[in-house]
């Protein structure tokens, strides 16, 4: 999920694991928050990729909940470096997430 981001959120750009709060139930995820420098995005953007959910959100409304810092934001050298650094940061984020709720 892409999320806005108003002016005022205050979170460092980066890589974390987390929960999306729906409906009262938490939902863990990898969130990514800053700029995407590889795509150059003007403004930073919140994504969230949660695991194992498959529900139509539009129009939603929803809570992002850090828990773990996992890196910084970076830029990497080809899409291949990119998606292969996502897959990990997913791994260690459900690694992380397993036990915490």
């Amino acid at each position: 999920m892409n999320l806005e981001v108003p002016d005022n959120y205050n979170l460092n750009y980066g890589i974390y694991a987390g929960f999306m709060e729906y409906k009262n139930q938490k939902h863990p995820g990898a969130i990514s928050f800053g700029i995407t420098p590889n795509f150059i995005e003007a403004k930073p953007k919140l994504e969230i990729h949660v695991f194992n959910f498959n529900e139509e959100l539009y129009g939603e409304m929803i809570k992002i909940i850090p828990k773990y810092f996992i890196r910084n934001e970076m830029k990497f050298e080809n899409i291949e470096s990119l998606i292969k650094q996502i897959e990990n940061d997913c791994k260690l984020a459900e690694k992380l997430l397993g036990s915490v709720s």
